[in-house]
């Protein structure tokens, strides 16, 4: 009985960019549909507390660096639904140049 869409800000379902892509860990397979929102979520102080006392697969050691530098786009497709929130969207092509979309 749980609705996954109380997790998400009011708006999200008129403007947000999906892609299939991979697992951001090792053996990073290739099984992830990314949802990217473009209204921007927020955590409160107690939760983000709680991510920073995680800890990584070394027991007693913290989890930092928890994120994952830009990736080639390997011939995906990006799409994009709604056309207000993505103004100033920056792409990023197989060799790393910027350009405005």
């Amino acid at each position: 009985t749980f609705d996954i869409r109380s997790l998400l800000p009011e708006g999200f379902e008129e403007n947000y960019l999906t892609y299939r892509g991979s697992l951001t860990t090792p053996g990073c397979f290739q099984s992830v549909n990314w949802v990217v929102s473009s209204i921007p979520l927020t955590v409160s102080s107690t939760q983000l507390e709680a991510l920073r006392s995680v800890d990584s697969l070394t027991a007693g050691v913290k989890l930092t660096h928890n994120f994952r530098p830009i990736q080639p786009t390997n011939g995906r497709v990006v799409w994009m639904k709604g056309d207000n929130a993505y103004d100033a969207l920056t792409a990023v092509d197989d060799n790393g140049r910027r350009s405005s979309v």
